[in-house]
């Protein structure tokens, strides 16, 4: 029992024979528990209110999902194409509709383009093909990118930046050829098999939303799963 001598200790230590004395020794009552309690919701409220923690924890949550450490739906991407097949082949790359600007052998040959949204697809051919990618890809958020330089060139928007100054030209306001190329570099030095460019809700001059874009150095990580002909 508490405060008993206790002959395995000797003379040269004792339990104190007051437990007050000790407060290690002294049972918590309902004040403390009334105290620390209070002062722990204290300052959960204030950093509830903190925009900083939000920001953080969106933060941490993007890293677990490029880590692989939850478990999102897998993303489905489309790619228009002006022939049927059953998957991306290296081989191929230069003879779709861009031929006329990539050669297969060309800078081009490791990229394959994709695109969240399937009407978007629609515009490189007649065949869409629908893809699933089993692994994570290395996240950029073009939208980000696009309102800061929005911000800097005076406009309260980079949809209104898209609008009034590229006429509603996404490839033109990202430089898109090279902005891809530069993300799939960043990809690829991060050891991912492709990157993500989201444009969030940005809309085209139809007033859609543009979707986003998909961009693979690795296509062994998308399998077609369905593949429809365009309504002309």
């Amino acid at each position: 029992m508490s405060g008993t001598r206790n002959p395995l200790l000797g003379d040269w230590f004792q339990p104190p024979t007051d437990e007050t004395a000790n407060p290690l020794m002294r049972k918590p009552t309902y004040a403390d528990a009334a105290e620390w309690h209070g002062q722990n919701l204290a300052d959960t409220w204030v950093a509830m209110n903190d925009p900083r923690m939000w920001v953080n924890a969106a933060q941490q949550y993007g890293n677990a999902l490029l880590m692989g450490t939850t478990a999102p739906t897998r993303l489905r991407a489309f790619h228009g194409s002006l022939e049927d097949f059953s998957s991306l082949d290296r081989s191929k790359v230069g003879s779709g509709a861009m031929s006329d600007r990539w050669a297969a052998d060309a800078k081009h040959a490791d990229e394959y383009y994709l695109t969240t949204n399937p009407e978007h697809a629609e515009h490189y051919g007649p065949v869409v093909h629908e893809f699933e990618i089993g692994k994570p890809l290395y996240q950029k958020d073009a939208k980000a990118d696009l309102e800061a330089w929005a911000k800097s060139e005076g406009y309260d928007s980079a949809q209104k930046h898209l609008d009034e100054y590229y006429e509603g030209n996404i490839y033109s306001a990202l430089d898109l050829d090279n902005y891809l190329k530069d993300a799939l570099s960043e990809a690829k030095a991060a050891g991912f098999p492709g990157v993500h460019v989201s444009l969030g809700d940005l809309k085209n001059p139809r007033r859609k939303p543009f979707g986003d874009f998909i961009v693979l150095h690795d296509p062994s990580v998308a399998t077609r799963v369905a593949a429809r002909q365009r309504k002309d």
